[in-house]
Order: structure tokens, then sequence, then C-alpha cells
């Protein structure tokens, strides 16, 4: 059973019916899945609103623009999601990232993604919040990580990633 597939039983307090053009950042779940998916991770940064697809498919950890079209996908945003890394699988990104892989440089988080709108398909980090370049860091990162809502003692995984047995696409450092 894919993981879309599974039941995810989660709080109404945690949802907000939205749509994909008005939605906050965070975890959106499109109510009829698109072509790309349903499972999108939006994010707002200096160069505007990008949705980054999670789901399996061709398109999976590319992102795009959200355009204006795109207000007529409607669904759900998880409100109080966090991410959560897997401690075990923390790794030098100095020696390789793989596509959707977490990277976390100082104390900024990125998805090492694709930019789908683009004829240049190399991998890069896509971070997830508006970047701030005076500050660098040092860097880990994690194969496995996911999006959970609810309490710290009982979180409900919205959605999981586990790496794909493939080798590390190296991806720029910036």
């Amino acid at each position: 059973m894919r993981q879309r597939d599974k039941p995810m039983f989660v709080p109404l307090d945690q949802v907000t019916a939205t749509s994909l053009r008005t939605s906050k950042d965070g975890l959106f779940c499109a109510g009829k899945p698109t072509p790309a998916g349903a499972r999108m991770l939006i994010i707002t940064d200096q160069d505007g609103r990008f949705a980054v697809l999670l789901d399996e498919g061709p398109q999976r950890f590319h992102f795009y623009p959200i355009e204006q079209s795109w207000g007529r996908i409607t669904g759900t945003t998880f409100q109080n999601a966090r991410i959560e890394v897997d401690h075990s699988s923390s790794f030098d990104p100095e020696r390789g990232e793989a596509l959707g892989d977490l990277v976390i440089v100082g104390s900024m988080a990125a998805i090492v993604a694709v930019n789908g709108s683009s004829s240049w398909a190399d991998p890069m980090r896509f971070f997830l919040a508006e970047r701030d370049t005076t500050r660098g860091g040092e860097a880990v990162g994690f194969h496995r990580w996911r999006y959970v809502v609810g309490s710290e003692a009982a979180p409900t995984v919205v959605w999981e990633r586990t790496p794909e047995p493939a080798r590390a696409a190296r991806a720029p450092n910036g």
C-alpha cells in the first residue's frame, strides 16, 4: 500500500480548508489529486511562492512557482505541522546529496530539489524559509525525515520521506 493510500486521521483543529494559491506556507494536500500528486510543500521566499511536489512520480521533489491558475486546486493545509528528522540517517552533505534529502545549514532547513520550470535539472538546495545570506554555518543532512502534526508524545505522520536505494546526486552547496 502506498503512503497516500493509507488512512491518516488528523484532529480537525489541525487542518484548514484552503486553495493552493491562498494557503499558508507548509504542507498542503489537494482534495483531489493533481496529475503530479496531492501532497505539496508550500514555501514563500524572496522570489515568490513555490510548491515542492512530494508524492511518488517523475516530478517528485521538483519545485514550481505557484501560478494564478493553481488557485482552482483546493484542499487542506496542516496547522502546527513540524519536521522531524531521523538522526540515524544523518550524513555529511559535502560528500554528496540525493534528491529529497533534508539539509540543515546553520539553523536553516533546505530540501534537495530540482527546479521543474527550468531546463537545467541539476538538484539544488531549496530553502524552506527566506534565506539569510549573511549567515552560513556548518551543514548536516538527513536521508529520512517527516512532517507531523499533533503532540510530541503522539505525533500523526502526515508525510514521510524514505530514501530510495540509489547513489547520491551531488548538489551545489548553496
